[in-house]
């Protein structure tokens, strides 16, 4: 069974290209060691990204993410056992809108939106947040299987 984790946070600050590549490399470094793969977005300092691999990996990997000075207000929103990866092939595939199809774009903007407000969410929000959580990994499981 493949353990998949999703999760939103808040930067502390806006992140130059630069810094998201250094963040990426020790990401990608680690996780193919612990055999995780993912996907990472960012948008207007907020993290939106989906783990997934060996249950303990996972769990090892986020106990260091929730750590992690740089952001603030992790939130799992998705933890759950599944038959296979979404990401097979990417130890850490990275988006941000900018790069992204209008489908895609719209997606994360909504789930930054979400991120930013998060104290506030009632449980049509969580409902809602939680479709636009299972659009992303099947919408990015599409364009990493491309």
């Amino acid at each position: 069974m493949i353990h998949q984790l999703i999760y939103v946070s808040t930067a502390l600050r806006v992140f130059s290209n630069t810094e998201i590549g250094e963040i990426l490399e020790s990401s990608r470094r680690y996780n193919s060691k612990s055999g995780i793969t993912g996907m990472l977005l960012s948008h207007d300092g907020s993290f939106f990204q989906m783990l997934e691999g060996n249950e303990a990996a996972v769990s090892a990997c986020y106990a260091r993410i929730e750590t992690d000075p740089r952001h603030k207000s992790p939130i799992v929103l998705v933890r759950k056992q599944t038959q296979q990866r979404v990401f097979p092939r990417w130890s850490m595939g990275h988006a941000k809108p900018s790069d992204m199809s209008e489908e895609h774009r719209d997606i994360v903007v909504s789930l930054s939106n979400f991120a930013a407000n998060l104290s506030e969410l009632d449980e049509a929000g969580a409902r809602e947040l939680n479709i636009l959580a299972k659009n992303f990994v099947s919408s990015f499981g599409k364009l990493e299987a491309v």
